[in-house]
């Protein structure tokens, strides 16, 4: 089953359709919102073609970005997503501070 943190996650890329989100915590892999988590939305004043429709019914933790994007989580384990690019509903990009000792 899904951790609820995901789940979430995916409705507030879904909702932001194009932005970001910084400062997201990570605790045992998963993402967790808490009052450091900073939502932020894009729009294009005058878009030249209608927007994409978003994924539906969870689609969007089936996309290759999400799947890279929990890899990455839990490889992390705990820590902080510091910017997280959303693109159409979707994570595209995200900004994380490697732990390892190089």
């Amino acid at each position: 089953m899904m951790n609820s943190g995901w789940v979430q996650l995916e409705k507030k890329l879904k909702d932001v359709g194009y932005g970001e989100i910084r400062s997201l915590k990570v605790h045992d892999g998963a993402p967790v919102f808490d009052q450091d988590t900073r939502v932020f939305k894009q729009r294009l004043l005058n878009p030249p073609v209608p927007p994409c429709s978003h994924p539906d019914n969870h689609d969007g933790l089936k996309s290759e970005g999400f799947k890279e994007l929990i890899r990455v989580c839990e490889e992390m384990g705990d820590g902080v997503v510091e910017k997280l690019v959303i693109q159409n509903g979707l994570p595209q990009r995200v900004k994380f501070e490697d732990g390892r000792n190089c």
